[in-house]
């Protein structure tokens, strides 16, 4: 079965001044209410609204620069990033 995918939108995610610059990795919140990214050359968390714009209250610095993927857990208070220099998965405590 075949399928084709349309494009519905297109929004600029990045943040020069915060460091959003090459965004490497997007995952859903599990609120709904918009995204999670992180930038290869930047050790911070992005929260990004569905119309771009950057939630500098909920995004956060991390330990670790090079992260390449996220995902969120289901129960919305951890996120997961992948670390690519170390080939390593971080768990990250967003209730801290």
């Amino acid at each position: 079965m075949a399928f084709a995918l349309t494009c519905l939108q297109r929004i600029s995610i990045r943040h020069k001044k915060a460091g959003l610059t090459e965004p490497s990795g997007l995952a859903l919140a599990t609120d709904g209410g918009g995204l999670w990214a992180v930038s290869d050359d930047t050790a911070r968390i992005f929260r990004i609204g569905f119309d771009g714009k950057l939630d500098k209250d909920r995004s956060f610095d991390v330990p670790d620069i090079e992260l390449e993927g996220i995902t969120a857990h289901p129960g919305g208070r951890y996120l997961y990033a992948v670390r690519e220099d170390t080939n390593e998965v971080i768990k990250l405590d967003t209730a801290k």
